[in-house]
């Protein structure tokens, strides 16, 4: 752990050591950094990932209030519990044979049809790590407000599709579960599916995250 054991509420402390713990256990190496974002690959400034090849990573910015970086650990973990269970979702993504960090570098460019794909894969794996994500937090008895989280996991879910039309990661600050006005606009359901983003959410992403 890269953060002092003081900075994690004592009610959670249980559930942050078995992440730590559950990661490690399967060659998984655990970084909770001291500042506001994390990088991941080359260019991209994130809240927090796994790496879904070896050697595996789990990486979190913890320089922001806990009640903000926690849910991004615990959704993180939620990954590590999909290579753990070798879910349909996951083995779906990772059997993805195109990487999408090269076509938002612009390294390569994709047809529309292939695009739809990858993007719909990425959207379906997320989707399953959010509802395990909601299930491991009613199993530790972590409070939460499930409407507001669903909300904002439905805000990072209809990102990709925005993502796709501008060919743009989020800035940090700009994260879509992060700004009331954009993720409060989202469903408080999970949906079925997600090929197009609710018509007042998607002004919102076009005014809040450029």
């Amino acid at each position: 752990m890269n953060i002092s054991k003081s900075s994690v509420p004592v009610k959670y402390r249980d559930l942050v050591l078995n992440i730590i713990e559950t990661a490690k256990k399967n060659d998984i190496t655990v970084y909770l950094s001291k500042h506001k974002s994390v990088k991941y690959l080359s260019s991209i400034k994130t809240s927090g990932y796994l790496t879904d090849e070896k050697p595996y990573k789990l990486a979190v910015a913890c320089g922001k209030p806990f009640d903000e970086w926690f849910p991004v650990l615990l959704h993180e973990s939620c990954h590590v519990d999909q290579m753990i269970d070798n879910c349909k979702a996951h083995v779906d993504y990772i059997n993805i044979d195109v990487d999408i960090d090269e076509w938002l570098d612009g390294n390569i460019n994709l047809s529309g049809k292939k695009l739809d794909t990858i993007i719909y894969k990425i959207v379906m794996m997320e989707r399953d790590c959010e509802m395990r994500t909601i299930k491991k937090a009613k199993k530790w008895k972590i409070p939460f407000n499930k409407d507001e989280y669903i909300k904002k996991a439905n805000s990072y879910l209809y990102f990709y599709l925005h993502l796709r039309k501008k060919r743009s990661w989020y800035k940090t600050g700009k994260e879509p579960y992060t700004i009331k006005e954009v993720w409060n606009l989202a469903p408080n359901h999970f949906r079925g599916n997600y090929k197009k983003i609710p018509k007042k959410l998607n002004e919102a992403f076009d005014k809040y995250l450029l």
